[in-house]
This record gives structure tokens, sequence and C-alpha cells, in this order.
């Protein structure tokens, strides 16, 4: 029997940049659900509407009278300059009072808009990060309340991380879908009318009898699911230009590497594959007639060299004038693939680095490359035209001055096009969690959740105060851990390294007419949204929705061939 099913997106402000990407998440299970026959509508309140309503003309004119002096840092510090100017200007608290008001405000129009007629069968709320959290809960309790039978289920790599903790915490869920979303909740929707079989469905903490049923792991081969739907029907938020048509479509689930610090390793090899090219570029062809763009985020754990190639020449193959991102491996890249990728139109890569200390690299992080590896490789990518990312993480407990210097001076010898940094985060399903105390961290992961529920806001990272590995021994507080990485993001900044333009905010960047000033591109953006310019967002947003409508740039000398590529053509 098909059901109707409401898939919401609400996130928390302040909104960023990524707040108006699509949700491929919701896509991928409205997909599905489709597939499986029933009647899914997105409801994505991340949008420039309601960016608007966040700024006050008060809040305008205080924030733009100071706008150019608070956009030379980080994001984030941008942000923290922001609510410092207000609190001097005495406006911190009024401001902080209406916004939490219109949150409140916003949460009951999405409730009655969810709730509608009573004819909703099953509301799946998604929770991507801590912040998104305390809204997902504050809105199942609204939509309970003007619904009391409805069925809510909550979907996200936040859900999937920590769900069984959440579902201690809060019981305003029926049931929370703890992996491979796209594939668990059409199943679910399928026996929605029989309680009974919910605990029959895989990858499910369900709530009954006052306690929480884990239902069995089951991991799926990606093929087997639907393409994302993002058709103005089922997504009526991608009708105009409200949000950057940058569309995401999944397609890898885990990775080859064992990375301690990462939870995507494939310990039990076999139970998940990638998508195949022929099936990504279906995807692709099928959301490009959807939406008619061009501009794509494939996401998934690093690609392995074979299937990154495999992917470039099936689009090549089938002459798909697509331009992407997607993240790479250090160690699998070879840098004679590189102009195949950009000939595919690959436009950024994005690398996981962690650090520019080679023993670290060999001992704490198990990466499996060299720096000079690394070095090699991203010099290869900017030289081929490709945006090029390095994600690090710093300080970890077993970082010193000296491995902080060797990463500064990696960052200044490859001159990345943004080296990204943030805090360790023992994820679950990684070595870092399960063995913590040998990689020196201490955790708190019930207070994280109960903080992240209770806060309605961001929580904080789920760490104590950690001991350091080397030489003098202390105890580092995440106060003190966030301190040092800004100093740090200073550094790289000084040295003329942009330390916040993600691969996503670079393709945007580069269609919209910077490539190759893709950082004032993203200064440009910052300072829009710190300002709450909604019309200056909204033409960016129009503009390159409009640049990804149109053919990408064929690669030159005609249509690709594999003895061409193999010729070194």
């Amino acid at each position: 029997m098909s059901k109707r099913c409401i898939l919401v997106s609400f996130p928390r402000f302040p909104y960023t940049f990524n707040t108006l990407l699509p949700d491929s998440l919701l896509a991928g299970i409205a997909g599905s659900l489709v597939d499986a026959g029933h009647q899914p509508l997105i409801l994505d309140y991340g949008t420039l509407e309601t960016v608007q309503r966040y700024f006050s003309s008060q809040l305008r004119r205080a924030s733009l009278s100071l706008a150019d002096q608070m956009v030379g840092a980080t994001q984030g510090g941008a942000l923290k300059a922001l609510g410092a100017f207000l609190r001097l200007r005495g406006l911190g608290g009024l401001q902080r009072h209406r916004r939490e008001m219109l949150r409140r405000e916003l949460l009951g129009e999405a409730a009655r808009e969810v709730a509608g007629d009573g004819g909703v069968d099953l509301v799946v709320v998604s929770v991507r990060d801590a912040g998104d959290v305390g809204n997902a809960v504050d809105l199942g309790e609204r939509i309970r309340s003007l619904q009391p039978d409805v069925v809510l289920a909550a979907a996200g790599p936040f859900i999937e991380r920590y769900g069984e903790l959440i579902a201690r915490r809060t019981k305003v869920f029926d049931c929370l879908c703890l992996g491979e979303p796209e594939w668990t909740i059409p199943r679910f929707a399928d026996v929605l009318d029989r309680p009974e079989l919910w605990t029959e469905t895989p990858n499910l903490a369900v709530m009954r009898g006052g306690g929480v049923r884990l239902t069995r792991r089951k991991r799926i081969d990606l093929n087997s699911v639907a393409f994302p739907d993002y058709s103005a029907e089922v997504y009526p938020a991608l009708d105009g230009d409200g949000k950057f048509k940058l569309l995401g479509v999944c397609c890898t689930r885990v990775c080859s590497q064992q990375c301690p610090a990462c939870p995507h390793g494939e310990r039990q090899p076999g139970l998940s594959r990638p998508r195949t090219p022929r099936s990504v570029c279906e995807a692709l062809s099928e959301a490009m007639r959807q939406q008619n763009v061009c501009a794509f985020a494939l996401e998934g754990p690093a690609f392995s060299e074979a299937y990154a190639v495999s992917l470039a020449r099936e689009m090549l193959s089938r002459g798909l004038a697509v331009l992407y991102t997607r993240e790479a491996s250090i160690r699998e890249t070879r840098v004679a693939n590189l102009a195949t990728y950009k000939a595919s139109g690959c436009q950024a890569l994005s690398y996981r680095v962690d650090t520019g200390s080679q023993w670290l690299l060999e001992d704490y992080y198990r990466r499996g490359f060299s720096v000079s590896q690394c070095e090699k490789v991203l010099k290869s990518s900017g030289a081929s035209g490709i945006f090029s990312v390095g994600r690090f993480i710093y300080p970890s407990p077993a970082d010193d001055s000296h491995t902080r210097a060797e990463t500064l001076r990696l960052i200044e010898r490859v001159r990345p096009g943004s080296a990204l940094f943030e805090l360790p985060e023992p994820s679950p399903g990684s070595e870092w969690l399960e063995r913590c105390e040998d990689f020196g961290f201490r955790l708190d992961l019930p207070g994280y959740v109960r903080r992240a529920v209770d806060s309605r806001g961001a929580a904080e990272l789920p760490l104590k105060p950690w001991r350091t590995l080397l030489h003098a021994r202390r105890s580092v507080p995440l106060h003190r851990a966030q301190r040092e990485l800004e100093h740090l993001c200073g550094e790289v900044r000084d040295a003329g390294v942009s330390t916040w333009v993600t691969p996503e905010l670079g393709l945007v960047g580069r269609v919209s007419g910077y490539e190759d000033h893709e950082q004032d591109f993203a200064t440009l953006m910052l300072r829009k949204f710190v300002t709450g310019d909604v019309a200056g967002i909204a033409d960016a947003a129009a503009r390159f929705n409009r640049q990804a409508s149109l053919p990408a740039q064929r690669v030159a000398g005609g249509t690709y061939m594999p003895v061409l590529a193999a010729a070194g053509n």
C-alpha cells in the first residue's frame, strides 16, 4: 500500500553556504521511495527566504558597518566577531532572543505544513550534525502534538554515528535509521502499518515498550537502490533560485583503506560495493534531466584509483558534459591520470592529509603515503587545473611544536587551493574510538549527545581534556585546542593559503567565473552571509544556476579515446 512520506530538512542558524545546497540524503531516500511505490515530498527550509527572515533590518545595518573588517578570517571567526560586535552595541541579547522566537515560529510553521490535512503516514527528519539534533527534536514534538498518530523517524550521518544514544535520550521518534537510509527507509515504509514487523527491518533503532530495540545491521550494494530524485515535484525548494543547484550523488560508502581515525574502512570486504561507473553516469543523466544543471558533488569516501579512472572514462565515452568534485586518496592517486579526471569534468579534488609530519603519517594516522608523495600529488593537481583541497587535523594528542611546524612547512611548499583544518573527533566505528586511550583521547559520548539534544544548538566535540603523547605530558582541554587551531589557521592564511574554501564552494566559484580566484569568491560569499545580504546571495545563486545549466567545456583535442590517454595525450 502506497504511503505518503514527508522528508524534512530544518538546518540551524547561523546559515552558511552549505545550508543552501540541496540535501542529497533526502533526495536519495525520495528516489528509493518513489521506486517502491510511495509518495515522498521533501520540505527543505534551508532557503533564501529563511535567511531573510532571520536577518532583521537592524541586524543588517549593524553587521554591514564592520563586515569588511570581519571577513578576513575564517567563517567561524567572522561569525564570532559579529557576535562580539553586537554585544558591544547592546544588540547581542536582543538578537539572540529574536532569533529564538523566530526559530520557534518557523518550527511551528514547518510542523503545521508537515501535518497538513492529516494525510501523512511517515515523517523523516534529516540530522547531518550535532547542531541539527535540537531542531529535529523540537520539530518532532510539534508534529506529534498536531498529529499524534504519525510515525516519526530521523536519518543522517549524525544519527548513524550516535543513533543509539539519541534513542535513549529522547523518545520523540518512533525509530532512528542507523545505516543505509536509501535502502532502509523504503522497507520501513512498506511495514509502517504493521508495527510488529518494525524490528524485522534492518538498520533501525526502534522505540518499543519504553526501551530501545536495535535491529540487525545490513550493508547493501549501492547499485540496488534507485537514483536520487531532484525533480521539482518531489523537491519543490529547487524550483527557482532559492538554493545553489549543486547536486549530490552518492558513489561509495566504504573505503579500502584502514586509517584509525576514519569509520569508513571496509573491515569485512564484500559487504558493500560502490555504484558502478555506468550506474553513476545514469544517475547524473537523470539529475541533469530533472534540473537541467551539470554541477555535481560525487559523494563518499576516497575513491580507489581504478574506480576513479573507470568512472572518468565512462563519463568521457558517453559525452557527459558535467562538472564535479569528489574525494581522492593521496596514496592511490597517480599523477598520470589527473589529465583524464580534468577532461571528464573534475573541478576539485579533496585529499585527506591530516599532518605534515612523516612519522605521524606512518605511526599515528597510518595513511600509507609519504610527505614527498603528498607534496607531489597536491602540486600536480593544481598544475592540472584542478582545485586541490588538503584536509588536516590539528592538534591531535600526538602533535607538538615540531609536528606543527612540519605541517605549516608542507602547506607553504605545496600551496594548495585550500587547507581545511578540524579538531580530532573519534567517531563510532573508528579505531580512535575503540582504542581511545591508546591514541591519547578521553571521551564523554553520553554527555555529548545530551548537550546536542538539550541545548538546541551546536554541541562541542565528545572530548574530555586529553593527554599529549609526546615529550612533556600535559592535559589539553577543548578550549585550548581550539585556540591552538585558530593560531595555526592564522599562520596558514598569512602564508597566502585559504583555510575554509571547501571543494563545493570552489566548484561554485569556478562555474560562476572565479576560476583561479576561488578565495575571492569565497570571501565575497562570506560577506554576504555575515551581513544577511539576501539579494546578493540570490544573485550569486541565480548566476551559478544559470552558468551550471550550460554544457561543460569539452576537452581540447576533441572526443576522448582510451588510446590517446594511453599515449599521454
